[in-house]
């Protein structure tokens, strides 16, 4: 069951050429619905006149901004993390992992499992996990996603 456009949470309204009303959510760039809450396409949002690739430049970095909010809420100093560059590598205490960038700046405080370190760099990153992922090309024995 969808739910109906929620017009008070804000949002903008272009009319389509077919009639249809076409609405993006301000605090959700590139997301285009219907006035029924349906989703609507890339394509018609444009033909109702979104300006559909700055809103998809929004939306990426809506995504970038709520990595780094999950990177601090993991304790991390996220200001100075290459977000795209993550990986999980070996901590000081054996068989214990730390997640950081390609310039060595950790992302979170703690060691952990390698299961722990995992589910949080998920949760940082998006991506899945890809077992057995393993930085070769520079000799080391990091683990990347």
């Amino acid at each position: 069951m969808t739910v109906r456009l929620q017009r008070s949470r804000g949002c903008h309204i272009r009319n389509h050429p077919s009639g249809a009303s076409v609405a993006m959510y301000v605090d959700e760039p590139g997301v285009y619905l219907f006035e029924n809450g349906e989703p609507a396409s890339v394509k018609m949002a444009e033909e109702a006149g979104f300006p559909v690739e700055r809103h998809e430049q929004e939306r990426q970095l809506k995504l970038k901004r709520d990595k780094m909010e999950k990177a601090i809420a993991n304790g991390s100093n996220a200001s100075q993390l290459d977000l795209d560059s993550l990986k999980i590598v070996p901590a000081e205490t054996k068989g214990k992992y730390s997640i950081a960038d390609a310039n060595g700046n950790k992302a979170t405080k703690t060691e952990m499992t390698l299961a722990q370190a995992k589910t949080t760099y998920m949760a940082l990153t998006g991506a899945e996990w890809e077992d057995g992922a393993a930085d070769k090309a520079s000799g080391s024995d990091d683990l990347v996603g």
